[in-house]
């Protein structure tokens, strides 16, 4: 029984912190705007600041399955204008 409680206890704190993984859209730190290069890779033409996705079942026919990605991505130079297109 203890085993089960613990289960249950453990399913529902992971859902809870999954759904807390979302970012406000439009949202810009400073830190962020100011950014000129990425410390971990002064190379890189840009960087994936924050990232997440849902995906759901539907009941529609034609989209069973429906996936929502959303990523904030900072782009250092025009090398990386590509690096915006998310499809």
């Amino acid at each position: 029984m203890k085993k089960h409680l613990f289960c249950c206890l453990l399913l529902f704190a992971g859902a809870a912190a999954a759904f807390a993984q979302d970012f406000e859209t439009g949202k810009i730190s400073n830190q962020e705007l100011n950014m000129k290069t990425y410390s971990k890779d002064s190379a890189a033409n840009a960087v994936v600041l924050q990232e997440f996705g849902t995906a759901e079942i539907s009941n529609r026919d034609h989209s069973p399955l429906v996936f929502q990605y959303h990523v904030k991505i900072k782009i250092f130079n025009s090398k990386a204008f590509d690096q915006g297109d998310v499809i």
